[in-house]
């Protein structure tokens, strides 16, 4: 049940982010990648993006960084346990 969970979250966000940044976000993206951040002075963002193999999404950059340097950037799995 949990990889279907997973899985399924995982197709409804692939599927959704296009739309979602095609109808709400009409500013140009950072157009910027974690390899880039990684030779920032302060790396944290590209650390964190590198080690858990995420990307920036374009358009919604601020969010991930945001995340990232308040220190809000846990990832969580699936558990119906709790």
């Amino acid at each position: 049940m949990e990889n279907t969970v997973k899985k399924f979250i995982e197709w409804l966000f692939k599927h959704s982010q296009n739309m979602y940044t095609n109808m709400f976000k009409h500013h140009k993206s950072w157009r910027i990648y974690h390899k880039e951040l990684l030779s920032y002075p302060d790396q944290a963002l590209g650390k964190f993006l590198d080690e858990n193999g995420f990307e920036l999404i374009e358009k919604i950059e601020g969010h991930d960084a945001y995340n990232t340097l308040t220190g809000f950037c846990r990832i969580t799995t699936y558990n119906n346990n709790t």
